[in-house]
């Protein structure tokens, strides 16, 4: 896969995150998606030593660039 696909995937799991958020207010879809997000992440690292799993859980909206660069520069997994 090339980093134009990891967008692409992530841009679409940031939409789905939104619509629950905002149009549907469901939380349990939302929770859902987050974890097929992690999920996913973990599945595209282990394929390709290269992928950011930081970068593309903040690019899917799963939590918020500031948490991710705190944590990654202590060393410690974002759940």
């Amino acid at each position: 896969m090339t980093s134009k696909d990891y967008v692409l995937i992530a841009d679409t799991i940031k939409g789905a995150i939104i619509y629950e958020q905002f149009f549907n207010k469901n939380k349990e879809k939302e929770e859902g998606i987050k974890a097929l997000a992690i999920t996913l992440a973990s599945t595209l690292e282990s394929d390709n030593p290269r992928f950011d799993r930081h970068r593309f859980l903040v690019a899917c909206g799963v939590y918020d660039s500031t948490m991710a660069d705190v944590l990654a520069t202590a060393g410690k997994e974002v759940k």
